[in-house]
């Protein structure tokens, strides 16, 4: 079988990475990284991810932070906008929708199945986001920087993704699909582990599928705390998003609002740890978020990004700050009340 699409879409995005840290450069990547949150693709075994990620233990954050979400939000029918204290706000738009979503939610994995294991309620810690999928033939062999490992009785191939991940694809069972995984915090026996004690939930699927196949695995050999969570499938009502990128002292932020699935959230965090450096569990606005660093150059490049119970997705992207600069960006932030988001966009149109 050919190399997986997402793995292309990695690739690609590891590209992206390599660019020269510019002003011009980074805003581009903050621009992308916005974008990303609406068309959401799965991490698996690429080079590398644009995304959310951060090794643990590298940072320390403290647990409190802003206090609840304001009631009085921009738009009542769309997500909410977000400010940092005195910052300067040099752009400010409603983005319109990306067209109508997938039934998977932006996810693109058709008839095949991503789920997702970890400790419930512990964004930055140990994490596996596994994806099974329809496949034609079998994969190619390892690349250069992969190693050949045996699950059950078939060749895989593992290769490190950074600090603290590792990708792994392999053809399980009959070969008529494609399994590909990243996992986050794990040790490189507890990742074959993992994935030697899984199970074809169905043996027998087919090439092409049919609608009798079922796609997905029963995990047997968890490490412990770690459980399989079933974030939500279905993608909430498209809406505009919201954007605002904000200056201060050099430093640069960018805000990215959207809605989208459980899933697609998910699939977003197995990118992001596909490249960082680092991560921990932080304190957004109402609610926990995670906080990624990622190696941008010579400089670094934070993520802060949470999902609420209700879709809105946030991804704060901030750049030429150093730890305490971070710590002041998640004090400063606050939601926008509807008259105050109004004047920001008029202003800067």
């Amino acid at each position: 079988m050919s190399t997986p699409h997402l793995e292309d879409r990695l690739r690609r995005l590891a590209g992206d990475m390599a660019a020269p840290p510019t002003d011009e450069a980074r805003a581009a990547i903050a621009r992308r990284a916005g974008r990303l949150r609406r068309r959401r693709a799965v991490a698996a075994a690429g080079t590398g991810a644009l995304a959310l990620a951060l090794a643990a233990g590298l940072l320390a954050r403290p647990q409190g932070g802003p206090g609840d979400v304001q009631t009085d939000m921009a738009d009542p029918d769309g997500p909410p906008a977000f400010t940092i204290d005195d910052w300067t706000v040099v752009a400010a738009q409603d983005d319109p929708p990306d067209g109508p979503r997938d039934a998977d939610g932006g996810l693109g994995i058709g008839e095949g199945s991503f789920q997702v294991f970890r400790t419930p309620g512990d964004l930055s810690g140990p994490s596996v986001f596994l994806r099974h999928e329809p496949a034609s033939d079998a994969q190619a062999g390892p690349g250069a920087d992969e190693e050949a490992v045996t699950i059950g009785d078939v060749q895989g191939y593992l290769r490190r993704t950074g600090p603290a991940g590792f990708a792994l694809r392999w053809n399980p069972g009959n070969g008529d699909s494609s399994a590909a995984l990243q996992a986050w915090r794990l040790t490189r026996d507890q990742v074959l582990a993992f994935a030697r004690g899984l199970r074809l939930r169905d043996p027998s699927i087919h090439y092409p599928p049919t609608a009798e196949d079922a796609f997905g695995f029963v995990a047997g050999d968890l490490p412990a705390g770690i459980e399989e969570i079933h974030p939500g499938a279905e993608a909430p009502p498209r809406v505009p998003g919201r954007r605002v990128v904000l200056e201060r002292d050099g430093a640069r932020a960018e805000i990215t609002v959207d809605r989208s699935s459980g899933l697609a959230f998910e699939a977003g965090l197995g990118e992001l740890f596909a490249t960082a450096a680092g991560a921990t569990q932080a304190r957004a606005p109402g609610t926990d978020a995670v906080l990624v660093e990622i190696p941008d150059g010579g400089g670094t490049r934070w993520h802060l990004a949470w999902q609420t119970d209700d879709g809105v997705t946030v991804d704060v992207v901030i750049l030429g700050v150093n730890e305490s600069g971070v710590d002041e960006v998640i004090a400063g932030l606050r939601e926008v009340p509807a008259a105050e988001w109004q004047a920001l966009v008029d202003s800067a149109s």
